[in-house]
């Protein structure tokens, strides 16, 4: 009986669809439209890059001097899409914190003995594994076993280098190293290319988040110096790895960006700030103050409720510092891209590539995702305290709760749909905002039915189970003798693992 209700489609649609009128009210309430503005942002910049490689009729509609690619808002969306990757992280950082915490305090409050470590921390390992890998592997398994087999025509060749990487590198995937094989490989270079993002996100829930736990719950104010530490640990690396090989973010510069792809864009040293970022804004709001906090006083003026806080300016702020980061490099694209294996065009060719200097390159590198997470940060906090005016509205809208929902299935899925529709075609694409956007809409669509029917028949039904399982294994401890210490361990260890398992009733990207 309990499959069979696992596997009903009915209860699992309406699991995805139901909308709890009192979520608007919930202070997270804002994360459910940003998560999915982000999805979406990751498609558009996944859709054009595409495109690209079955070539354009009319390159001149996309390239300088007057292409798409040199306006300040098409153009500027299409390349800053990576910034929603760090959205994500952040998000992780701040949820995956705030979880833990939240559930050991919550223990504490009900007088319970408090979980110690070595409790919690197996339980939140086993959570992380139950909740991500059923959807994971059945979408690895479509793009690996499947998807070559339903189509062919003159571009239906790239699916003979994916199915070689996946027979070659399917065991990176497995353990969550795929952003480091193939050796020395850019992002595209592993099996089921774009989970490189899932790798990063369970390397730091593995390996950075439990020490910083263990550390706040000892002291908060070492937790949150060690948070503050690595963080600037990190940006430093970045910007003296930048200074020292000249790698650059900016698509069009050639060989800059290949290096910068292959040993800086996935790998954790260095994309670590924004997880850290949303780790410490949780440890903050667990902690409820700043006195631990150098210039205490200064920050507890400008943080909702003190003396100097503005709502407006808040918001401006916000806005300024994210409109910079997506908006700011459009200098670097009004020129023709350089070849991937080459620094320049050649002494005989016109210029190529973005034009900035190596410091310039450098700092976008380290502080560019830097700065668009403190501008997202804002925002979130002022749709906390409901300041945040009509976006606060708009972002913790009742709509966006179902494709909340769908957005790890969505990021899964939507490369395969893109995928299949561009190898697909039989001659190269003509490039214009119409179909453009028709092309898109279709994505988008096929993306929502598609996650929806994985998650219908794959993630929904293993999330029940889990559910079923830990709630009896709660209730065997339950009915144990109440000294003894192992049964006591193993009881917390089950109540916590099964509230983290129905809290949000489905993994999210940038969730725990």
């Amino acid at each position: 009986g309990v499959v069979l209700t696992a596997f009903d489609p009915v209860r699992c649609f309406e699991e995805i669809f139901r909308v709890d009128p009192s979520r608007r009210s919930s202070s997270l309430a804002s994360l459910d439209g940003l998560r999915v503005l982000s999805i979406m942002w990751v498609m558009l910049g996944h859709a054009i890059s595409n495109l690209a490689t079955v070539g354009f009729t009319n390159p001149e509609a996309a390239l300088a001097p007057r292409g798409v690619t040199t306006t300040l808002l098409p153009g500027q969306l299409f390349f800053s899409a990576r910034l929603a990757v760090d959205t994500f992280l952040a998000i992780a950082g701040f949820l995956v914190t705030k979880g833990v915490l939240g559930k050991l305090s919550s223990v504490a409050r009900s007088g319970r003995p408090v979980p110690t470590w070595r409790t919690w921390l197996p339980a939140f390992y086993a959570n992380r594994i139950l909740r991500l890998i059923p959807l994971y592997a059945a979408c690895l398994l479509a793009w690996w076993h499947i998807l070559p087999r339903l189509r062919s025509g003159p571009f239906w060749f790239g699916f003979e280098g994916f199915v070689d990487k996946c027979d070659r590198y399917w065991w990176s995937n497995c353990l969550f190293v795929n952003n480091f094989v193939p050796k020395d490989g850019a992002e595209v270079d592993g099996c089921f290319y774009w989970s490189w993002y899932l790798a990063l996100d369970m390397q730091f829930a593995v390996v950075v988040a439990p020490p910083l736990l263990v550390a706040f719950l000892r002291s908060p104010r070492l937790g949150r110096g060690l948070c503050l530490g690595l963080l600037g640990a990190s940006v430093c690396a970045g910007l003296a790895y930048s200074l020292e090989t000249g790698i650059s973010a900016n698509s069009f510069d050639g060989l800059w960006v290949t290096r910068y792809s292959k040993h800086f864009y996935t790998k954790p040293w260095f994309r670590v700030p924004p997880y850290l970022m949303g780790m410490y804004a949780a440890m903050l709001r667990e902690g409820q103050g700043t006195d631990d906090l150098p210039c205490a006083s200064i920050g507890k003026a400008l943080l909702p409720g003190g003396r100097f806080f503005s709502p407006r300016l808040a918001l401006l702020a916000s806005l300024v510092l994210m409109g910079w980061a997506t908006l700011g490099p459009v200098s670097a694209y009004q020129r023709l891209p350089c070849p991937y294996d080459k620094e320049t065009l050649g002494p005989t060719h016109l210029p190529c590539g973005s034009g900035w200097p190596i410091w310039e390159r450098a700092c976008f590198n380290a502080l560019g995702p830097v700065v668009w997470v403190l501008g997202v940060g804002m925002l979130v906090g002022l749709c906390l305290v409901k300041k945040a005016g009509p976006i606060g509205r708009f972002l913790e809208h009742p709509a966006w709760v179902p494709l909340a929902r769908l957005s790890y299935g969505a990021y899964l899925v939507h490369p395969m749909v893109l995928n299949y529709l561009v190898l697909s075609m039989a001659v190269p694409v003509r490039i214009d905002l119409l179909s453009f956007c028709s092309f898109y809409t279709s994505v988008c669509g096929l993306t929502v039915l598609f996650t929806t029917l994985a998650v219908i028949l794959v993630e929904s039904p293993f999330g029940f189970l889990t559910k079923v399982v830990l709630e009896r294994a709660s209730e065997l401890v339950s009915s144990a003798p109440p000294k003894a210490p192992a049964s006591q361990g193993l009881g917390n260890l089950a109540a916590t693992l099964g509230q983290a398992a129905v809290d949000e009733g489905r993994p999210l990207v940038g969730g725990v």
